[in-house]
């Protein structure tokens, strides 16, 4: 009678090549590979330098609008641009986890009564206008893809993203018809928790910010970790480093794995505790947004690179793509094939 088949006996057959690393130093490489993987991806002092320089034009520009209250335009315009009184710099720049070739700053502008859609895109036509007198530049402004609500102002190589959010007690003024979805405009009040969490939490801690930089380059190669978001990212990258026994900082190498651990172990599938989002109490576990597929394959990506950095080391994942993951499915799915003929 043949031995009966189990999926423990699978799962032997199907580590036979992916057995951790025995070799003492193998280690001890790990943590100037993540460093150096973490500077190819930080922008150089230049680029950073000609966003900062194009952050503090568009941010002295609007301060002109809230400090001189100078007339502009037509006078729907001019009673809007009277009501701006604070501009935040929220976003990944003012967070310090800007990734390379994603040249691109965004501000908040605050203002103290409802905001109608013609408002909304007028107001970033006549920064774009006034950036164009001051400078001479070509500056081009247009409404974001993938967020009606974000006008962005481009430059040469910078992008400023500007969003609008009214004083609270106005939300109660609003008509759906005439003013901005108030479902965009949480979109918005999130972002200014976001970044006030993270500026009180996370914003000196360098490792944090260099985990979220190595997480959004697997976000754009795996498919798995495409269901991140920006928010959700951070949080991993924070619970990774600073949620252990001791409460210490982790280092790079250390934290890396611990978050691949996490995530394969089921940190964010469906029945588990997950990550409570601080700045929403009403959402709780941060990752319900996202499908059961996602969740689950998520956890899958996750697991198949935790076992290829304990067999050949952090640059075996690091220089992996998608297709090489869906190779190594078909790899496994062979193995436990031929287990199931064997038994």
């Amino acid at each position: 009678m043949p031995p009966t088949f189990s999926q423990s006996r699978m799962w032997e057959m199907a580590k036979v090549n992916l057995e951790p690393n025995s070799n003492p130093g193998f280690y001890l490489l790990q943590l100037k590979i993540l460093e150096e993987k973490v500077d190819s991806l930080t922008p150089t002092n230049e680029e950073l330098s000609c966003l900062k320089n194009f952050q503090t034009k568009v941010k002295q520009l609007i301060s002109t609008y809230i400090h001189e209250q100078k007339l502009f335009g037509t006078q729907i315009l001019i009673i809007f641009l009277k009501k701006v009184v604070e501009a935040v710099d929220i976003g990944s720049f003012k967070m310090a986890n800007l990734l390379k070739g994603h040249m691109t700053f965004d501000v908040m502008c605050i203002f103290s009564g409802p905001i109608s859609l013609e408002e909304n895109q007028s107001f970033a036509d006549q920064v774009k206008c006034d950036l164009i007198t001051e400078d001479l530049k070509d500056y081009q402004s247009h409404t974001s893809d993938e967020h009606p609500h974000v006008n962005v102002i481009t430059e040469v190589h910078s992008n400023c993203n500007v969003m609008l959010w009214p004083a609270a007690r106005c939300l109660d003024r609003y008509d759906e018809d005439v003013h901005i979805s108030q479902n965009l405009l949480k979109n918005n009040l999130m972002a200014l928790k976001h970044v006030s969490w993270f500026s009180e939490y996370a914003i000196n801690e360098t490792v944090i910010a260099q985990m979220i930089l190595l997480l959004k380059d697997m976000k754009k190669k795996f498919n798995g970790f495409k269901p991140l978001n920006p928010w959700l990212l951070c949080l991993l990258a924070h619970y990774s480093v600073t949620n252990n026994y001791d409460r210490k900082t982790l280092t790079l190498d250390a934290a890396f794995k611990r978050c691949l651990k996490l995530l394969s172990a089921g940190l964010l599938l469906p029945h588990s505790v997950g990550i409570v989002d601080p700045c929403d109490d009403k959402v709780g576990r941060s990752h319900m947004y996202m499908s059961l597929h996602q969740q689950d394959y998520l956890c899958a990506t996750a697991q198949t690179l935790l076992r290829l950095y304990n067999a050949f080391g952090i640059e075996k994942i690091l220089n992996f793509t998608e297709l090489d993951i869906q190779s190594l499915y078909l790899f496994y799915f062979t193995i436990a094939i031929r287990a199931l003929s064997n038994c």
